[in-house]
């Protein structure tokens, strides 16, 4: 699309997940206290977590390993091509027990692993510190640097799967959940000054998060800079994309109203779909060669479109699965 070049920021969009994915899985735990400390709900959150990704990844891996066996026996050719990518079966065992990631498979797994430290850091707040604020933000900040010491990101590589460099993000999004928490019964949310300062906030992170886009680093410095330069800040996109759903959450401001659009609210349930589906689309029709008037336009309407059966037929009726609470 010219003039949208948004080459760069596809991590940056990871970061956001991850701040999501941390704050909206934390927040049910302070919600229910004691309660969350029962076998009925860790069970219930675990078995949720698992039939939310693991389904449709299985079958995304699967279309991997089965055209990486038959397209190259069907099409001349001097090595196994697989859609999205080559895929053999010890590789699909160690994609599943969560050892590797090829492709955008690797945040995945990153998110994967984190599910299991999750309920440990969201009980900690809620039992232990009883939610409070200060105490949190302390022991945030102490994990936050130990992290840091012990998997530093300049020591990660491109699209690493493990874990430990990308802490600091998942625990600013944990910690999001105790400030809002805190904020909804605070008299701050009703100051419609402080809301306002709140927006002024979140409008800046967008600005800053803008110009961490590589073409529009270009515009403001007038240089070209690697698609890939700023992936390696992850304390300040933690703090950046937390900042901008806080905002969103306790502001009723434009932000919020923006992403309250109902088009929007629906490209996030399909979302998750749409991550593992626009690789295949971008791989068929640049391997088909296919050259036609508006093809970007296309390829994204077919990835909507695919996305929105994956969302029905899978992840929808899925995502219903719990234990019944006796």
């Amino acid at each position: 699309f010219p003039g949208a070049n948004f080459a760069g920021m596809g991590k940056s969009g990871v970061f956001l997940f991850f701040v999501l994915s941390s704050f909206l899985l934390t927040y049910p735990f302070l919600e229910k206290g004691e309660e969350a400390r029962s076998k009925n709900f860790l069970l219930n959150y675990a078995i949720r977590r698992f039939f939310r990704v693991y389904p449709l990844y299985f079958l995304y891996l699967l279309l991997a390993l089965v055209s990486s066996l038959v397209i190259w026996k069907l099409i001349p050719t001097d090595s196994p091509v697989g859609i999205p990518f080559v895929l053999s079966a010890d590789e699909l065992v160690q994609h599943l027990l969560l050892q590797q990631g090829k492709g955008v498979t690797w945040s995945i797994l990153v998110e994967l692993r984190f599910y299991f430290i999750l309920p440990i850091l969201a009980l900690t707040y809620s039992l232990l510190l009883k939610n409070k604020l200060l105490p949190s933000i302390a022991l945030t900040l102490i994990l936050i640097l130990i992290s840091q010491v012990i998997w530093p990101p300049s020591a990660s590589s491109v699209n690493d799967p493990s874990l430990g460099p990308y802490l600091p993000i998942f625990f600013m999004g944990s910690l999001l959940a105790v400030i809002y928490h805190n904020w909804q019964k605070s008299p701050l949310s009703q100051n419609r000054e402080q809301t306002l300062i709140l927006e002024i906030l979140g409008l800046t992170a967008i600005a800053v998060l803008l110009l961490a886009i590589p073409a529009f680093s270009y515009y403001v410095y007038g240089e070209n800079v690697p698609s890939n330069y700023y992936h390696r800040e992850f304390i300040i996109w933690g703090f950046l994309w937390s900042l901008v759903v806080f905002t969103c959450i306790g502001s009723p401001g434009v932000l919020r109203k923006f992403f309250e659009n109902p088009f929007l609210r629906y490209l996030g349930f399909i979302s998750y779909s749409a991550y593992l589906i626009h690789i295949i689309v971008l791989y068929v029709v640049d391997e088909a060669n296919f050259e036609i008037s508006g093809r970007a336009w296309v390829m994204l309407a077919i990835t909507i479109v695919l996305s929105h059966l994956s969302w029905i037929l899978i992840e929808k009726p899925l995502s219903n699965i719990r234990l019944r609470t006796p």
